[in-house]
């Protein structure tokens, strides 16, 4: 699928954590794999790990671990980071626990600010309850830059 979609230039976006309730392997080993394996098949197109490579907030660490195997890449340089990008819908919420900011925090400074666009795709209602687009992105330019404590 992502040669293909690569062949037509068409960007992907992908939900990594396949099931949290099914307990499925899930953590370095398979950032590795999507890393070395999967991601080579598409060099030009962009493609984008949804919800920081987690299933929702931030306190998911194996989501985290995933995401130290992209950090590292990224910060290595490595050639298949070239067009890799992170969202941050569902991710970014302002009841996260502190100590998830500041992970949350290092690891957008880790694989570059650059890479994490601003948006959502989330069904969020307006002011129904759901978080806004506005509220995610405060959320996360204050944790980036090391407001929230």
């Amino acid at each position: 699928m992502f040669r293909v979609a690569n062949q037509h230039r068409m960007p992907i976006v992908v939900h990594m954590r396949a099931s949290v309730s099914r307990r499925f392997p899930y953590g370095r080993e398979e950032g590795r794999i999507f890393l070395n394996e999967i991601l080579p098949a598409a060099p030009d197109i962009p493609v984008q790990v949804a919800h920081m490579a987690g299933a929702g907030g931030y306190s998911d660490r194996v989501g985290d671990e995933v995401m130290a195997v992209f950090a590292e890449a990224a910060a290595n340089s490595a050639p298949r980071t070239k067009h890799l990008y992170f969202g941050v819908t569902t991710v970014a919420l302002p009841n996260e626990p502190a100590d998830r900011w500041r992970v949350l925090a290092d690891r957008i400074r880790q694989v570059g600010v650059q890479r994490i666009p601003y948006g959502s795709g989330a069904a969020t209602g307006g002011d129904r309850g759901g978080v806004s687009q506005d509220s995610q992105k405060r959320s996360v330019l204050l944790a980036v830059a090391g407001l929230i404590a």
